[in-house]
């Protein structure tokens, strides 16, 4: 079960997810992978991460998705994932009773001024009557929620894998801080964020992954028509800049984070995420030189 963290913000708005997959058999973990694609950009204008279920139809969940989605405008995306994903479901036995849930956060252009207004999409089987995604209340519907932020500054949301109220608090007040000293600059919460994650996968006996992907998106950046990688020697101008850090398990500092382009989804184009590190010289006068990994 994937644990998702997302934040919003007027100015950015930042998720976090694990790559763990994991096969069990019955109650028993059988073994687990840190190598799931679990976190897309739709059309430019929003970040979605998923927690359930990772092969459909014999694909992984993000080739699928980008068949499915990426047939249609940004402003018909989720309403055909509703669609499409509730159609699978229908008619496969053996995802009856699964969980599954989808979150996407970005901002969508507001009526009438255009301006455009950080939001939050939920879409779940297993929503609760709180409007809250319940892996223990599964009812066969995918059921879709909006958020906004309104006279908030900022909402933190936890989806998948159950967090303790006493740690989603916490997140919430050094976001809440971070905000106050920079309000633009997303990678002031990628510590508290990650840090968080791992005291619960630390508690999850092998449930969520230590390694976490850390995806933002600035209001300034949007509609993103493509995605910039940061010249060698500098840091990511993550103000002005979408960016995907890769914190593999030990790692916090951003500036030994891989850096990770996520898959994009656009009508009539798509994008598979790719994974960029630098290789370390192996003699006193070589250098390392970048390389990818398409995921």
């Amino acid at each position: 079960m994937t644990l998702i963290t997302a934040v919003l913000t007027d100015e950015y708005v930042v998720m976090a997810s694990d790559r763990r997959v994991t096969w069990r058999h019955g109650t028993r973990t059988e073994r687990f992978e840190d190598s799931a694609m679990k976190c897309f950009v739709l059309g430019g204008h929003l970040l979605m991460g998923f927690t359930g279920v990772a092969v459909i139809e014999g694909k992984s969940m993000e080739l699928w998705l980008g068949e499915t989605i990426s047939r249609v405008d940004t402003a018909d995306m989720i309403g055909e994932l509703q669609k499409r994903i509730q159609e699978v479901f229908d008619r496969t036995p053996s995802l009856s009773g699964q969980p599954h849930s989808f979150f996407a956060a970005g901002f969508l252009r507001r009526r009438p001024d255009g301006k455009f207004i950080p939001v939050g999409i939920l879409l779940s089987n297993c929503m609760n009557r709180a409007g809250v995604p319940d892996p223990r209340r599964v009812n066969g519907t995918f059921l879709g929620r909006k958020m906004r932020l309104g006279n908030q500054r900022h909402h933190v949301l936890t989806i998948g894998w159950d967090v303790p109220e006493v740690e989603r608090q916490s997140l919430d007040r050094q976001v809440r801080i971070a905000l106050k000293a920079n309000s633009r600059d997303p990678l002031l919460i990628a510590g508290p964020v990650i840090e968080m994650m791992r005291r619960v996968a630390g508690k999850s006996r092998g449930g969520v992954g230590e390694s976490i992907l850390f995806s933002s998106m600035p209001r300034v950046s949007v509609p993103i028509d493509g995605w910039a990688l940061p010249i060698a020697g500098m840091k990511p101008d993550s103000a002005n800049t979408p960016m995907a850090l890769y914190f593999e398990k030990n790692t916090l500092d951003p500036d030994s984070a891989l850096i990770y382009l996520p898959a994009m989804y656009w009508k009539g184009s798509a994008a598979a995420g790719i994974e960029i590190r630098q290789l370390e010289p192996s003699t006193d006068d070589e250098r390392g030189v970048p390389w990818s990994r398409d995921r």
